[in-house]
């Protein structure tokens, strides 16, 4: 597999060290959970297993609500709506104790760094959430990419997912660009990681408002996934960028499905639109997995460390 990450970006990332200004109206109320929980662990689970465990079960819990209302219009069960609330619950404490277990076992590592709400029958507002909690999860990453220290706000990033209301979440964006801009303007960094973000959102921007076989209207799940999987890859390039101290690259690999739909309908849908959005689903997949798989294997090999063990001994070959 070719490698990610170059030398220079594995050295830095062994002075990383993770920074975070000040605490979220809720985290103030969750981390005496968070801690309670954590005590009652296990001394050898690994963070990076907590960490998995959270985001299998926000999996799991989306795929059953996708195969119930595939197009999120139809009515699933409600223990379908309870199973989503809850994967996402269980998501957020998890993620909020796999920290808390990396300092009570020593291992403080860089590698450990949709609640159902019914807006199907309001497409405009379904899609309209869905891309300004992407876009404000995106930048309050970028934010600590430039500040290099992580800045939750009023409310942390895995929870603006929770309480994505309108208000809140544009408060949030323009708290980011204050930062970013202020950053950039005293350290003449560039701005690549905003096109990054940009051009995804922008495509399904406009196929969403051009398409003439009402794409998005049609196929719901499957738009917001491919576009989804799309953002989540320049989403962890930023982050990785921001551990290794490297350059944000202005274009991407993931940023060919996005286009490849674009191109489909310019030129006239000659191909089934639903065919296309099939395929740039599998290409985006595949393309965010090869790459978190690589990235961990280079981190793992390079600190000589498992990724989801503490106990295991290192040895030639980890896979």
């Amino acid at each position: 597999m070719t490698p990610v990450l170059s030398e220079a970006q594995l050295k830095r990332l062994e002075v990383h060290k993770y920074s975070v200004s000040g605490v979220s109206v809720t985290q103030r109320v969750l981390q005496v959970l968070w801690s309670w929980l954590v005590e009652k662990l296990p001394m050898w689970v690994a963070p990076n297993l907590l960490t998995m465990a959270g985001f299998v079960l926000n999996v799991v819990t989306s795929l059953l609500l996708i195969c119930h209302a595939p197009t999120a219009k139809e009515e699933a069960p409600v223990w379908v709506y309870m199973s989503c609330a809850l994967g996402v619950f269980l998501y957020q404490t998890l993620d909020g104790m796999d920290g808390k277990q990396a300092r009570r076992t020593g291992i403080l590592l860089a590698v450990a760094t949709a609640c159902a709400t019914k807006v199907g029958q309001t497409p405009d507002l379904l899609f309209f959430m869905i891309f300004l909690t992407s876009f404000v999860f995106y930048c309050t990453h970028w934010e600590t990419y430039v500040t290099g220290t992580m800045q939750p706000g009023v409310l942390p990033v895995a929870a603006t997912g929770l309480f994505a209301t309108v208000v809140v979440t544009l408060w949030k964006v323009c708290g980011n660009f204050r930062t970013i801009l202020r950053e950039k303007t005293s350290s003449g960094g560039s701005l690549s990681p905003g096109v990054a973000i940009l051009f995804p959102i922008c495509v399904a921007c406009i196929i969403y408002g051009t398409s003439s076989s009402h794409l998005f209207l049609d196929h719901s799940c499957l738009f917001l996934l491919m576009f989804g999987l799309a953002i989540a890859k320049v989403t962890n390039k930023l982050i990785v960028a921001h551990i290794t101290k490297s350059e944000m690259t202005l274009l991407d690999s993931s940023m060919f499905g996005p286009g490849v739909l674009l191109l489909s309908q310019c030129c006239g849908g000659v191909i089934s639109e639903h065919i296309v959005l099939w395929a740039c689903l599998i290409y985006v997949t595949a393309d965010l997995a090869l790459y978190c798989f690589s990235v961990c294997d280079q981190i793992c090999d390079h600190l000589d460390i498992y990724c989801f063990s503490i106990t295991s001994k290192p040895s030639q070959r980890r896979y």
